[in-house]
């Protein structure tokens, strides 16, 4: 088992600023992988998303967080 979760989240038409939610955590970054590309279908591509690598059971800063995979179309 590992140590992070990842985290898949999303950007309305891609754009960081604009309206943004979390579509979930998952235990590989596969699985968020297919997760996110099963979201951006679902919504019509009007979704761009990120996946975050977070720490279980550990504090940390968000604004520290880097994407480690840029799904943003």
């Amino acid at each position: 088992m590992t140590d992070n979760l990842f985290c898949v989240w999303a950007y309305r038409m891609g754009d960081k600023r604009s309206y943004n939610f979390p579509v979930g955590l998952f235990r590989t970054l596969q699985d968020a992988k297919d997760a996110a590309d099963s979201h951006h279908l679902y919504r019509g591509g009007k979704y761009g998303h990120l996946i975050y690598e977070m720490p279980v059971g550990q504090e940390f800063d968000a604004e520290e967080c880097k994407p480690v995979m840029d799904l943003l179309k």
